[in-house]
């Protein structure tokens, strides 16, 4: 009996993990094919706010539910993401202040309302947050101001392939704990077969790209090796947060960050190699 109802269950939950991954392949392709760029920029940016809403739900409501703190958290957010997609010399440097401005007000408007440890908690996931969730999606999108959006789509399939076959390769065959104290459910075996996901993805891309297979095999080992590591590092925010989930936007996936997570620790890394490789 038990049998039978894990195996319902992992159809089930299977079922809502095609049908939302179906779901948004569709609205990329609706929004690429008529807005170009520009149509899977605003996607990105939704995204995004809504990745910022799940986090303030799970790393800073807790510990203060001022509306003032919720209002300055969101427009950090959405300027700062601003600033960096605008592309200019002072773009970081306007970040960054912008960051201590950020800091500073979550401070003051915190101070006399918890002990400092609680206080001190709140300044670390804010400002975790403040990268997390601004300069790290915003390498993402940067890869959409390139002439052709192909290294977009490359962050997006070696790094959603890689999650997808680690995740059937842990649920079949997966016996060697990867992080238990982390993530229980994650296995050696589901690692190792997100790597060739990631590697297959990689190697995709090299007619579209031109770059040669050894470059396109030490992508794939970043990407998996990052991809993995924003993975687990959803997976100790949530365990902190003591939830499954980081929401339920998306059947069988769970929340928006559960989704981007690891494309969030690549994105920075292809950005990166991106920029290299155009430039040499």
């Amino acid at each position: 009996m038990g049998k039978h109802k894990n195996k319902f269950y992992l159809m089930s939950t299977l079922t809502k993990r095609i049908f939302s991954a179906i779901t948004l392949i569709l609205i990329l392709v609706i929004c690429f094919f008529f807005w170009k760029q520009k149509g899977l920029l605003f996607f990105g940016f939704l995204f995004i706010l809504i990745g910022v809403l799940e986090y303030y739900s799970l790393n800073i409501k807790p510990l203060s539910s001022s509306i003032f703190l919720f209002s300055w958290f969101l427009l950090f957010f959405l300027s700062s993401l601003g600033f960096i997609l605008y592309k200019n010399s002072l773009s970081f440097p306007l970040w960054l202040l912008f960051f201590v401005f950020f800091s500073s007000g979550v401070l003051w408007i915190s101070q006399g309302k918890m002990d400092n440890k609680t206080l001190w908690t709140l300044l670390a996931n804010a400002g975790w947050g403040g990268v997390y969730l601004s300069l790290l999606p915003a390498s993402c999108l940067l890869l959409l101001t390139f002439p052709h959006p192909h290294w977009f789509f490359l962050l997006l399939l070696t790094t959603f392939l890689g999650d997808t076959l680690a995740y059937f390769t842990g649920r079949f065959w997966g016996k060697t704990p990867l992080m238990p104290e982390v993530s229980p459910s994650k296995t050696l075996e589901g690692s190792l077969g997100g790597l060739i996901g990631s590697l297959v993805g990689a190697l995709c891309y090299i007619p579209f790209l031109h770059f040669s297979w050894d470059k396109a095999f030490l992508l794939g080992i970043g990407v998996a090796f990052l991809g993995q590591s924003g993975d687990l590092v959803a997976s100790l925010l949530k365990r902190q947060a003591h939830v499954k989930d980081s929401g339920n936007l998306l059947p069988g996936h769970g929340g928006i960050l559960d989704r981007i997570d690891g494309v969030l620790f690549a994105g920075p890394f292809v950005f990166v190699v991106a920029n290299y490789l155009q430039s040499h």
